[in-house]
């Protein structure tokens, strides 16, 4: 039993530095990790993930430093779209969605967003 308690409080304690390390970045840091070329690999949909990195059409947002992003998809049009940042609740708005950032550092991108009426929670990776 010993065992398992020190288990869950290893974890615990792992998982509480990773949120503590995340929320240390300044608003700055986020902006310049975020300006760059995402690619979709993970998608989460009411609990069920789904790897989308090699599908079809694959989805790659690219954020800009002038406050725009492209939002493009393999075989469809690209879309440039405006983004903005609100550090103290580490939410983007791009073109009126608003997305919750759970994790961003110089590999991953991770968020939660609303698509169709449902929560989508959404992972990338960095490609450039």
């Amino acid at each position: 039993m010993k065992k398992y308690l020190f288990i869950f409080f290893t974890l615990l304690a792992a998982a509480s530095f990773n949120a503590n390390a995340q929320s240390k970045l300044t608003e700055q840091e986020v902006k310049e990790l975020l300006c760059h070329k995402w690619k979709a690999v993970i998608m989460e949909i009411q609990g069920k993930q789904y790897n989308v990195e090699k599908e079809e059409d694959e989805l790659f947002l690219t954020f800009l430093k002038d406050g725009t992003f492209i939002d493009s998809q393999e075989g469809n049009k690209s879309a440039k779209i405006k983004w903005t940042y609100t550090h103290s609740t580490m939410t983007l708005n791009t073109g009126g969605v608003l997305k919750k950032i759970f994790k961003i550092d110089d590999k991953e991108l991770k968020f939660k967003s609303k698509m169709d009426g449902q929560n989508v929670i959404v992972t990338f990776k960095r490609v450039d």
